[in-house]
């Protein structure tokens, strides 16, 4: 994460309490993250304990608008390497399923588009239990136009770095740092977008208690 390994481990401790009040060193060293946007657990009564997954090839993003378009969501995950896509069957709710070329760019995807800015709305990212051969592979028109609605936030950034990204099948391109991620995607689409990483809530699950 950043550059670094991330060393993850359970626990002996039960709770973590939060830091003493008159302790401003401690403050710095501590966070209450329990009413974050980046904590997708914290509707009360929620049925999220039916949809808590270990990270897998398929990921659950919700909260999408519903005048976003299929390319430019699947514009977001085209730096970490997409290669499936579909739209969830709810009627109530705009959500949609993303298949990833690995575990490894399925955890880099949600740790750095989780909660961000899309259409003035948060989407909110989650791994999924759905078989990833289930997923449909992103056509190559649709991945054309996704990628060049990525690239387009390149020109001003790092022109180079469009020639990085290949067709989903063959993709060998590294998930960059959730600081490139941000200035990259900056551009993308008329809304503005921005993203803040949150390495701890990567392995957390769904959003809301949706079905995934």
């Amino acid at each position: 994460f950043r550059g670094a390994n991330l060393d993850v481990r359970p626990s002996k401790h039960s709770q973590v309490s939060a830091p003493k009040e008159d302790d401003p060193e401690s403050k710095n060293l501590n966070a209450d993250y329990s009413r974050s946007s980046f904590h997708r657990f914290k509707a009360d009564h929620s049925n999220n304990a039916k949809n808590i997954f270990p990270p897998s090839l398929v990921l659950h993003v919700s909260n999408v608008h519903t005048d976003t378009k299929e390319t430019k969501l699947i514009s977001l995950f085209v730096p970490f390497g997409v290669e499936g896509f579909e739209w969830h069957s709810s009627q109530q709710k705009r959500m949609a399923f993303v298949r990833m070329k690995s575990i490894e760019s399925s955890i880099e995807a949600l740790m750095n588009l989780h909660c961000i800015d899309l259409d003035q709305r948060n989407i909110r990212i989650s791994f999924s239990k759905r078989d990833p051969a289930a997923i449909p592979q992103v056509n190559s028109q649709t991945y054309q136009t996704a990628q060049s609605l990525y690239q387009q936030s390149l020109k001003h950034i790092q022109p180079a770095a469009a020639a990085s990204t290949t067709a989903p099948a063959n993709s060998t391109t590294v998930a960059p740092t959730a600081t490139e991620v941000k200035s990259k995607l900056a551009a993308v689409g008329s809304a503005p977008m921005t993203i803040e990483a949150n390495a701890n809530a990567a392995v957390k699950g769904s959003e809301n208690g949706d079905q995934v």
